[in-house]
């Protein structure tokens, strides 16, 4: 992987964390760490309608949802 994408992935990454406490969660239990949010409801259903499994597969991050 070159830089370039490291950096697009690490930018990407830090967008959903902040976004979605959905996509934070995942994030978390992805690396092995405790979710650190609490999932929203209102995430929940933006995370089915914005497509956020597409960014997270990106991530190589399983969409649990």
């Amino acid at each position: 992987m070159s830089g370039v994408d490291t950096q697009l992935k690490a930018e990407l990454r830090l967008r959903m964390y902040v976004r979605c406490s959905e996509c934070a969660s995942l994030i978390d239990l992805a690396e092995g760490n405790r979710p650190q949010r609490d999932i929203e409801a209102a995430d929940m259903m933006a995370h089915k309608f914005e497509g956020h499994s597409i960014w997270l597969e990106l991530l190589d991050i399983p969409d649990a949802v």
